[in-house]
């Protein structure tokens, strides 16, 4: 699979902790894929990516709606102060147990795979896809649902030791994003990776899973169990990096 919708220039990694923090927005929240969330994260996909996925791709995705879910969307619930005209042009869906407007603002499917020749059976996870509706990017949505992923493996998954994706090569926006984010962009060129688009080449994007990753992860409980809960949604206010 393939990282498009994000729009990267090589260069060194910077450290998670060393970027400035701001708060997403309190109307948004991210939760598993799931049949009432499926079409619009569908759509998302098609409207962002120019690569056609196949319908085993989408039956993926919902195959797992547990809190271990590496299938995941943004929903971005509708309020007076935060609509704009751009927004309310989005279709939005309604869950089975609210009337609240929601809209899926962005997405992000991952699979665990084994590390190749490890003694250890460590594992790997890889980032088939991640991107965010224009109207919505600037939010620090992308990074959230990143960051939510890796909370995610720490939380339900055992010895996965590093993160990676496949990123078209003339793709520097997204490049960049995910070196701002502690990636490093690997040399090598894998030539033929894209063979619909040109140039065809990808680059590989991967950083390790770190002891702060953990502490985040840690911190996210922590803030979560802070926020009142509704009968209707998971709404966290929690802070972008």
């Amino acid at each position: 699979m393939d990282n498009l919708s994000i729009p990267m220039i090589p260069g060194q990694p910077t450290c998670l902790l060393k970027q400035k923090k701001r708060s997403l927005p309190s109307n948004v929240h991210t939760e598993p894929i799931t049949a009432s969330t499926l079409a619009s994260y569908r759509r998302l996909i098609t409207l962002l990516l120019p690569i056609r996925y196949p319908d085993r791709f989408y039956k993926d995705s919902v195959a797992d709606i547990t809190d271990s879910s590496l299938a995941r969307v943004a929903i971005w619930q509708e309020t007076d102060a935060h609509k704009s005209s751009h927004i309310s042009e989005i279709p939005a869906f309604h869950g089975n147990h609210t009337t609240s407007e929601k809209k899926v603002a962005g997405g992000i499917q991952c699979r665990l795979e084994d590390v190749p020749s490890s003694p250890a059976g460590e594992s790997q996870l890889y980032i088939q896809t991640v991107g965010v509706l224009a109207p919505y990017r600037q939010l620090g949505i992308a990074t959230y649902l990143l960051e939510d992923i890796i909370s995610t493996i720490i939380d339900h998954y055992e010895n996965v030791t590093s993160v990676y994706a496949h990123v078209w090569e003339a793709n520097t926006d997204a490049l960049e994003w995910y070196n701002q984010r502690g990636f490093s962009i690997e040399k090598e060129i894998l030539e033929g990776y894209y063979r619909r688009l040109k140039p065809t080449g990808a680059r590989i994007v991967r950083r390790g899973i770190t002891i702060e990753d953990h502490v985040a992860a840690r911190e996210r409980h922590i803030k979560s169990a802070m926020i009142p809960q509704d009968d209707d949604a998971n709404v966290a206010i929690v802070k972008d990096i």
